[in-house]
């Protein structure tokens, strides 16, 4: 199976509390990437 993390994802992570260190870890995406995707 594939895992592709949109947006929608990410700010469903942000929603059920996760920090951006546990996002990181869950979706192997930069902290970058995660800032970028929780503002758009």
């Amino acid at each position: 199976m594939e895992f592709t993390f949109g947006v929608a994802n990410v700010k469903s992570y942000f929603k059920k509390g996760c920090q951006v260190s546990e996002i990181v870890r869950l979706t192997g995406m930069s902290e970058a990437s995660i800032y970028k995707k929780r503002s758009g």
